[in-house]
């Protein structure tokens, strides 16, 4: 099992196109602080890229008119197994189409189209909303 697949598994992500960077000392996550003044708190940072291929435009359909036009960054709030609070600094693949000009990001099914929390962590957020109403209804 790769390096990318153990870390995806513990971060509860399915989508197998976020591939795992290290940093300059060779760490696969590090921890950081977050926030401002009272609300500033340590977080567990991961660092990856989310790419693939594409081989036909997603507004015209052309094939093989699609190009890598860059990268767009940013980070992601997960749930993890640990207690601290974990982000994800993500770095997805931005395309550009020749035939029509239009311009996309890469997008995965971990994650809903300009949304910076995991759908699994909204998932948990709801289940303990739940159970927190049903304690106090007995």
């Amino acid at each position: 099992m790769s390096q990318d697949n153990c870390i995806l598994r513990e971060l509860n992500l399915k989508d197998k196109n976020i591939h795992f960077t290290d940093n300059e000392a060779g760490e696969w996550n590090y921890f950081d602080y977050r926030g401002r003044g009272d609300k500033r708190h340590k977080c567990l940072i991961y660092t990856a890229n989310l790419t693939y291929s594409v081989s036909r435009c997603s507004d015209c359909g052309f094939r093989d008119c699609v190009e890598h036009w860059g990268w767009t960054s940013t980070e992601m709030r997960l749930t993890g197994t640990s207690l601290w609070d974990v982000r994800l600094a993500l770095r997805k693949q931005r395309f550009h189409c020749k035939n029509c000009g239009n311009t996309f990001t890469a997008a995965s099914s971990d994650f809903k189209k300009n949304c910076q929390i995991s759908r699994n962590t909204k998932v948990i957020v709801k289940q303990n909303l739940n159970e927190d109403m049903m304690t106090e209804k007995l």
